[in-house]
């Protein structure tokens, strides 16, 4: 979740106008997903008024998950028009977008401890995966590329090891 301590701690730490920062961070929580289903509609309000580089969304799939009202195939349906309607975002107003998804338990009888949510459609649909691992206090970063790399977050931020 994004906590704003962090982005004051980190500007604290380099001697970065916060509160310019935060002029320029825009949130939204999405905790329905009716609401999620319209976010790409909230983002463009946004970035029609301000210059808009980056846009973060903090696990894209959590509210596609765990809805016995809806049936499976219409929540993946749900999922893929909205990382359509994301990529048609990015792509008319030249945005980088970063999605986070949930790494969950493999009830499967398979070797995989662990799973992708949604990782069929995930897997087709997205450009650069990057899948992070955290040892004590090291990450490590693997594209899907196979290109790796240490890091360490502290009170100035990320700094590669």
């Amino acid at each position: 979740n994004f906590r704003p301590e962090r982005i004051f701690q980190m500007s604290e730490a380099r001697s970065f106008d916060y509160k310019r920062i935060f002029n320029n961070i825009f949130v939204l929580n999405s905790t329905s997903l009716n609401y999620q289903l319209d976010i790409v509609d909230n983002i463009l309000k946004f970035i029609k008024k301000r210059s808009v580089k980056l846009v973060l969304i903090d696990d894209l799939t959590a509210n596609f998950t765990d809805h016995i009202s809806f049936p499976i195939k219409e929540l993946k349906s749900s999922l893929l028009v909205q990382i359509k309607k994301l990529t048609d975002l990015a792509w008319n107003y030249k945005l980088s977008i970063v999605v986070t998804n949930t790494v969950r338990a493999n009830l499967d009888n398979s070797l995989e401890l662990e799973k992708e949510t949604y990782s069929d459609l995930m897997n087709r649909t997205i450009h650069l995966r990057i899948y992070l691992q955290r040892l004590n206090n090291l990450w490590s970063a693997t594209n899907n590329y196979g290109e790796h790399t240490n890091f360490k977050i502290d009170e100035t931020g990320i700094r590669e090891v």
